[in-house]
């Protein structure tokens, strides 16, 4: 079975990301109504059953990942971390055990499993840094095998316990979803004394209770799996590629970009140099940033990450839905057009930041009009509809707040992730002034060169790709 995560509904006006099909393979051709994406995947396989979940209602187990079967469903066609986070008695294994219930093809990786000997626990202090490079080793061949659910099952008290799991996960492309019990005796050293298995004392616990770090990640984000995250950057590549044919602004500002940054001598193989500026073949999971937290220093990270409706959404899935993609000197990103549900998750303030100076900027204006009994039309500068319509209608560009949420597909050489944000609003910022250019079609598509090196493709259609909203610690 070949994994390819992308392809056509049965419904014609989108593509989907996110399905399995056999000896199918990625293509882009043209159509009779105009260029068009199209996916040309044999038969798809789908599995058709209903996957098992959690019905008893015990608000202790109440996580997306053992209740929702979209999230279950899509976890399983994945590869996910569960990366449990407790002290001793507060329902770790409760935990554990629904979720080898819910995921029979999950591997479990414990310390404490080292001490068992002929069916019983006989720990033994003196070989716990054995248990956990045991554990260590167990879950690094689960990971590098490719088992679609890795269970981690330590206490991990503090954040450099998880380290070397979260530095696993990133290397193997697992997506980790941090599980904290509900329970709520979980920071309670009597209760958690009275009902752990393994004798540890009040004292020891408190200590531990103490011990306990909740720091905010480096981000909460919406991460594709491996598959749709190759998907994309294919339809990015292709798309930039047009791009280049079509608009030879466009790659003069990318060539200056490079030779600069490269010191290329500019009679060099030009389609060479246009072809390495982006680092294409990356194999990171693609995200959709909904917070940057900066672990807790960032403004407004601390509230976020202790918002109620931030913690009970970890680990679901959720259909994200890309409209465009954006091509600047520096960065190519693909466009997401949020729903009610996934913006109450997003907080960007770089939008907020510009949405006050493009504020201030009209109040100037329109205190200089005033002054010299001109008005200024903003709309006057934007092309009638008659004018810029074309035979089929493409996607609208976000607007409003969520506008910027997009995923980094690549930066060059030496350019941050957080470039694309900015990118990404300067777009929206000519596109709402009216500052739209001659539009070609493109695979899938229309494409625009907007001028200052930033180039927008609209599409058609929108591709939606199915991802799990998570914490990012790395």
């Amino acid at each position: 079975m070949l994994l390819v995560n992308l392809y056509l509904t049965s419904a014609p006006t989108c593509v989907m990301v996110g399905a399995k099909r056999k000896n199918g393979r990625l293509s882009m051709a043209t159509g009779k109504d105009g260029q068009q994406l199209l996916v040309n995947l044999g038969k798809l396989s789908l599995q058709n059953e209903e996957p098992t979940v959690l019905k008893n209602g015990d608000p202790t187990l109440d996580f997306p990942y053992l209740t929702e079967s979209n999230t279950v469903k899509h976890i399983k066609e994945g590869k996910v971390m569960f990366l449990l986070r407790g002290l001793p008695g507060s329902g770790k294994s409760t935990i554990v055990s629904n979720l080898q219930y819910v995921y029979p093809n999950s591997l479990k990786c414990s310390a404490d499993d080292f001490f068992f000997v002929k069916g019983e626990y006989k720990f033994d202090a003196a070989r716990l840094q054995d248990a956990h490079g045991w554990c260590q080793a167990k879950a690094r061949h689960a990971c590098e095998a490719g088992t679609p659910v890795v269970i981690i099952d330590n206490t991990n008290v503090r954040h450099w316990e998880m380290q070397f799991y979260l530095n696993l996960a990133h290397q193997t492309n697992y997506t980790v979803i941090i599980v904290i019990p509900k329970t709520s005796w979980r920071f309670r050293p009597d209760v958690l004394a009275r009902r752990n298995k393994h004798g540890v004392g009040e004292d020891i616990l408190r200590e531990k209770v103490h011990q306990f770090e909740n720091k905010a990640p480096v981000y909460y984000g919406w991460f594709l799996t491996e598959e749709s995250s190759k998907d994309v950057r294919f339809i990015a590549k292709h798309l930039y590629e047009e791009c280049q044919k079509h608009f030879s602004d466009y790659c003069r500002t990318i060539l200056e970009v490079h030779r600069k940054k490269y010191h290329k001598p500019s009679q060099e193989n030009e389609k060479s140099q246009l072809q390495l500026h982006f680092p294409w073949k990356s194999n990171d999971l693609l995200h959709c940033t909904a917070k940057f937290c900066n672990k807790g220093r960032a403004v407004g990270a601390s509230t976020y990450h202790s918002r109620q409706d931030v913690s009970d959404n970890v680990g679901k899935a959720f259909r994200l839905e890309v409209v465009g993609f954006t091509f600047s000197q520096n960065t190519v990103a693909g466009r997401i057009h949020l729903n009610e549900e996934q913006c109450a998750l997003f907080d960007k303030p770089e939008e907020r930041e510009r949405d006050e100076v493009i504020s201030r900027n009209k109040a100037v204006n329109a205190r200089l009009a005033q002054m010299s009994k001109y008005q200024t039309r903003i709309k006057d500068k934007i092309p009638s509809p008659t004018a810029s319509a074309s035979k089929r209608a493409t996607l609208p560009p976000p607007k409003g707040f969520g506008r910027s949420a997009h995923l980094t597909i690549c930066c060059s050489q030496g350019v941050q992730n957080s470039k694309t944000i900015h990118d990404m609003l300067d777009i929206c910022d000519k596109e709402s002034a009216g500052e739209m250019g001659h539009r070609v079609n493109v695979a899938g598509g229309e494409a625009v060169y907007l001028g200052e090196g930033f180039c927008v493709v609209y599409l058609y259609r929108p591709i939606y790709v199915t991802t799990l909203f998570c914490p990012y610690h790395v």
